[in-house]
Order: C-alpha cells, then structure tokens, then sequence
C-alpha cells in the first residue's frame, strides 16, 4: 500500500494506543512511501557527480561505513550532518563499584538524528490515511498427495498459502478451522510441520461426508481480538 502512495509526503495512519487502558487515545504509525538500500543511494548520489561510477561510490561508502563501525567500537562518538552515533551501556548495577556482567549489562549503540536530517524533515508535508485493518487472507489450498486443490485425502499433507497465517498454537482460539458449511460443525486441526505468515504445512484430519470451508483464526493487538480469514473455494468430502 505504500509503494502506492506519493512520495514527498509523510503518511501516517492512527491506532488505538494499546498503553492507554481507560482513555480513547491514538497513536500515529508511519508508512513509508519507499525503501532505499546501498545501491539505491549510490544512484541517487552519482546524480549529483555524473563523473563517479556507482561502483566508487558504493567503494566510498563501504569505507564509510567500515571507519564509522570501527570507532563506534572504539569507544568514540561519531557526529555526522545526518546521524550521532555513540556506544551505551544498558541495565542495573547494584552498587557504586559494581561491575560490568554480560549477563545483566549489554552494549548498545545509540542513534540520534544530525542537524542535516532534522533541517530537511522539519517542512516536510503530513498526510493521514484510513489504514485496512490487517487479518488473515487465505488464498489456496494444495493436496500436497494430488498436487490439486479440489481433492481431500485424510492422512496426507496439505499446504495452505496467503498472507498473515501465522498464529499462536498454543491458544485455543487461534488456529486453522475446517468447518461443514452445513451443519457449521468444526474441526481443529492440529498437526503442523511449517507455521509462517506466508504458508501453512499440516495433516489433513478425517473428516465425515460433506461441503467444507477452511478459516483461520488470529489474535491480534493487546486485547487479543479474534480476527479470521476464510477459503472462498470450499471441498467437499465423499
């Protein structure tokens, strides 16, 4: 969705702050409009210096980046138009004299924006979109023993593809549904060898004669909201 939108502009959708218990208060998430690694920079900059090759640039820059990395760990803090960088230490210590324990104390990097950046994003233009609220999409289903979707063999593996799929398998209100779309008579199923968001791998549980529908159920925010995905292609069992 945001690929989609105009570059030049901030947009941003709101969300219930899930930290505010008893008051109605939003909180504003970013969408970026683009995403720009090395090599997309590189090409951006050889735009202003038509006589450097992408190739120099990205040397530079990779040099750049090596003497940054080494100071930061040197101990060093580094300031740059865009970015302030220095080394942090993180957790509690017990006393005065207490010392550094791996086990309770952790090295970290902290990052703060440099004068340039905060100069080029302090006129920058802001616009709100109504954002979709996320949930599964349940695309196909394959029988992985025929290598179709309109077969069910009990027993065998099946694959199921989409988008948003992973779940907790330790709730009992998520999960992947086969429900009779007669009787609304539902089974859980609950044999899986591959849980992502992007492809569900499980055992095809024995199932009574009958036209079916598979739905995945999926919590989501704090309050856990059940929010589900249905298979508009429905199989039937004989």
């Amino acid at each position: 969705m945001a690929s989609q939108k105009i570059t030049g502009t901030l947009w941003y959708y709101l969300l219930q702050n899930p930290l505010i218990k008893d008051n109605e208060e939003y909180m504003a998430k970013v969408s970026a409009t683009d995403v720009y690694d090395v090599n997309r920079i590189a090409a951006e900059m050889q735009k202003y210096n038509s006589t450097a090759t992408i190739a120099d640039i990205k040397a530079v820059l990779e040099i750049l980046f090596t003497v940054v990395s080494n100071k930061v760990a040197d101990g060093c803090s580094v300031r740059l138009p865009i970015v302030n960088i220095r080394p942090s230490i993180s957790g509690r210590f017990s006393s005065p004299v207490d010392s550094f324990d791996s086990n309770r104390h952790a090295v970290n990097v902290k990052v703060t924006s440099g004068e340039m950046l905060n100069q080029a994003i302090s006129n920058v233009q802001v616009a709100r979109y109504d954002s979709v609220e996320r949930s599964p999409v349940l695309k196909q289903f394959i029988n992985c023993f025929t290598g179709t979707s309109n077969a069910y063999h009990a027993g065998f593996i099946g694959k199921l593809v989409g988008n948003e799929l992973k779940f907790d398998i330790d709730s009992i209100d998520e999960g992947l549904f086969i429900v009779n779309s007669e009787t609304a008579e539902e089974i859980k199923v609950q044999h899986f060898g591959k849980i992502t968001n992007g492809e569900l791998m499980f055992t095809l549980p024995p199932l009574t004669k009958g036209e079916y529908y598979m739905e995945l159920r999926k919590a989501y925010c704090a309050n856990r909201e059940i929010r589900r995905g249905i298979l508009k292609k429905s199989f039937v069992v004989e």
